[in-house]
């Protein structure tokens, strides 16, 4: 944005000189599109100027494929970093018809199809973040699981000695279980000897 000024659908605002700057500035901090943010600093000003007669609603873009688009950012390996919305477990995630989904399978099926029953997702790259269609593949959560961590987070390694695979594919270290299952035997005995 070159102007200092947005026009609305009633109005023209007119913005500091350095919003744009500050503008990129805070979308980066807060991992937001820059559209996002103009929306936010917007609607800010607008509070501000109790003015009633513009609607914002008009400037948010419906689209699921455009806001999918302005969300992300490429990288040198290809990767289409997401820059919206970050979940609780480190994964991207937007809203699609008032439902929060995970964007990574959202653009896998809108690019490649739906996923197959049974599949979940695989970052052939690594990165949590890509939502690259590209850089994904439908698996079996067995096989999903093997891609993964080499190590349990206590520094187990997930080798075929050491792995235990559960019906639903999740893994177990044989190690961590025998010490939970030491403890556990442990704090029983020690409640029937109280």
């Amino acid at each position: 944005m070159n102007n200092e000024s947005v026009t609305t659908l009633k109005k023209t605002v007119y913005l500091p000189p350095d919003i744009d700057e500050r503008l990129r500035r805070s979308a980066k901090k807060h991992r937001r599109s820059y559209n996002s943010e103009l929306v936010w600093a917007l609607q800010q000003y607008l509070d501000q100027q109790e003015s009633e007669d513009v609607s914002l609603d008009m400037l948010r873009t419906p689209d699921p494929v455009a806001r999918f688009e302005e969300r992300i950012t490429e990288d040198e390996n290809g990767c289409w970093i997401w820059q919206g919305k970050i979940g609780t477990n480190g994964r991207a995630i937007f809203k699609v018809n008032a439902r929060t989904i995970s964007v990574h399978r959202w653009a896998y099926e809108h690019y490649r199809g739906p996923i197959p029953d049974g599949l979940v997702l695989d970052h052939l790259c690594k990165t949590p973040l890509c939502v690259n269609p590209d850089h994904l593949e439908a698996v079996t959560v067995l096989e999903n699981n093997r891609r993964a961590r080499t190590h349990c987070f206590r520094g187990h390694p997930f080798d075929d000695e050491n792995t235990v695979f559960k019906k639903d594919g999740k893994r177990i270290c044989r190690i961590c279980e025998y010490e939970r299952r030491a403890k556990y035997r442990r704090q029983s005995l020690e409640k029937q000897a109280r």
